[in-house]
């Protein structure tokens, strides 16, 4: 188990130019991979796959302005 652990955080573990030590997030990482997924597509699954995304932005926002709007009434 230690060394699963020790090589996860050596895998992380990347140094810039000037020598320091540099940890991706898991959000870095996730964001990476489904950028690079989203390259791999092709253009008509990339093409609903960005407005799934839009829809799911303007949904959230819908979302945040209704719970604004419901905090003022209180």
């Amino acid at each position: 188990m230690l060394q699963k652990n020790h090589w996860k955080r050596h895998n992380q573990i990347k140094q810039n130019n000037y020598g320091r030590v540099r940890l991706f997030s898991g959000l870095a990482i996730t964001t990476a991979l489904m950028i690079t997924c989203a390259f791999s597509m092709l253009l008509r699954g990339l093409q609903e796959f960005i407005n799934s995304v839009f829809t799911f932005i303007q949904l959230h926002s819908h979302a945040l302005a209704i719970h604004a709007l419901a905090n003022k009434l209180k």
